[in-house]
């Protein structure tokens, strides 16, 4: 399970957004809407980590996953920029770092997919 690549980072995005959730500073309106997405996804992504015995699965959820936080950055983002130069800025830029990690991920898993595929025609 941890072994693989995509878990690791599955890794990174869930401790990503757990920070992020964490440390959302409460300069703007709705930042208790916020963390409760950031939660919501920082524990997606660990679900996900689980779901390894379902390459299938995992591969759909992470892709779900890119896209969640895809779809964050895009809400939050005339938002938080509106309010000038501030943490809060900083922060809304990790949402879209995770989602890049999360596109990495759904792309190991689905190279780990085609191994194992190969290796089955092999037998």
């Amino acid at each position: 399970m941890i072994q693989r690549i995509q878990s690791f980072f599955l890794l990174i995005v869930f401790l990503l957004m757990t920070t992020v959730c964490f440390l959302s500073t409460p300069e703007t309106a709705g930042v208790e809407i916020r963390r409760f997405f950031y939660g919501l996804a920082a524990l997606a992504a660990l679900v996900v980590i689980f779901l390894y015995k379902r390459r299938k699965l995992q591969m759909t959820a992470s892709l779900l996953l890119g896209l969640l936080l895809l779809l964050l950055f895009a809400v939050y983002f005339p938002t938080v920029w509106q309010d000038g130069f501030s943490v809060s800025r900083l922060l809304l830029f990790i949402p879209l770092i995770a989602a890049v990690f999360a596109f990495t991920a759904y792309r190991a898993i689905k190279k780990d997919d085609a191994l194992l595929r190969s290796l089955n025609r092999l037998r």
